[in-house]
């Protein structure tokens, strides 16, 4: 039997960091920058228990609808802001009362469909997790013009337990090499391949002060580095 893809939601060892106090800081930071995220997706995606139970959960169309969902609202985004990408904080929680994870979606008016997960590549025929994943990623693909879904990131740099951290940068880091006027799409591919779980506690520290000076020479730095 599949199970779940293991993952661990970030615990905070002060009460000043929490998950709540993170976001909150993100929300800040993403609006001083210009950058508009749709965050309350998170952990809304039910992974079950059994390959039983996502059989019958994907019969019933469930994992297509949430895929719809995202891919009309994508589509409403891009009547308002034709150039900008529809950035999305995805999430799924499993049933069994596992630990939720946290991962980016980043949609740009071309169909390219930027799919972050700090876990690394996908194992759908190992964890039922990355299957739902994959019928959600699917149907937002098949409902877009010309959807193309790509995986960004292709190895474990999430071993820490920061997924949430994780995505979040991606966002930010996203929208930034644009605005450098970086358009080469296997920039964000060759930045990640030289990022490493250590490299978590610096962004961290950095995005929950809302230090856009010092995360933009992070990137500066490992994107001369790729």
């Amino acid at each position: 039997m599949a199970e779940p893809r293991r993952s661990t939601r970030v615990s905070m060892p002060a009460a000043t960091m929490t998950c709540d106090h993170f976001e909150v800081n993100m929300h800040t930071l993403f609006k001083k920058i210009g950058l508009s995220v749709v965050m309350d997706k998170l952990s809304q995606i039910q992974i079950p228990k059994t390959n039983e139970d996502y059989t019958a959960i994907s019969k019933r169309g469930d994992y297509k609808k949430f895929g719809i969902g995202i891919a009309k609202l994508a589509y409403n985004h891009f009547k308002t802001n034709p150039t900008q990408p529809y950035h999305v904080q995805l999430g799924w929680k499993p049933a069994d009362g596992g630990s939720p994870h946290s991962m980016a979606l980043v949609i740009f008016q071309n169909g390219r469909i930027e799919f972050f997960d700090a876990n690394g590549k996908m194992e759908p025929t190992k964890y039922i997790s990355d299957r739902v994943m994959g019928s959600v990623l699917s149907a937002i693909g098949d409902n877009i013009p010309n959807g193309t879904v790509v995986l960004v990131n292709k190895k474990n740099i999430n071993k820490g337990g920061k997924c949430i951290q994780w995505s979040i940068f991606y966002h930010y880091f996203r929208h930034l090499i644009l605005e450098k006027g970086i358009i080469n799409n296997n920039v964000p591919r060759k930045f990640f391949n030289n990022v490493n779980n250590n490299n978590i506690q610096q962004i961290y520290g950095l995005l929950n002060k809302r230090n856009i000076t010092g995360l933009n020479k992070f990137i500066s730095e490992k994107l001369n580095q790729s």
